[in-house]
């Protein structure tokens, strides 16, 4: 709001895996939880041409920062970055698997 971005940015908090409670499409969704998958609930509600960007942990592996358009009705990544974050609270968790020494 103190920048004037007010009009032309919603930041939304609470379970990030879940839909949000309003109406239209963001044109990109910035997701800053370590996941395991892309939830429905982000990419039902990505506006046509819009980018999700997901910090992925792919095999149990380091996350990997990838930005996903859906340029014909599927998600397609378009790079990749090693990256480091938390992982995902709430209802879309995943233990991490784990190897006793």
């Amino acid at each position: 709001r103190d920048a004037g971005y007010a009009d032309k940015v919603a930041v939304v908090t609470g379970d990030g895996w879940c839909a949000v409670d309003r109406p239209g499409s963001f044109d990109a969704i910035i997701i800053t939880a370590g996941s395991w998958d892309v939830a429905p609930a982000w990419r039902s509600q990505l506006a046509a041409g819009g980018t999700i960007v997901v910090p992925l942990r792919l095999h149990g592996g380091w996350p990997r920062s990838i930005p996903f358009r859906a340029p014909r009705g599927h998600l397609s990544g378009i790079s990749s970055q090693t990256c480091g974050f938390v992982p995902l609270q709430g209802a879309g968790s995943l233990l991490e698997p784990s190897v006793a020494f």
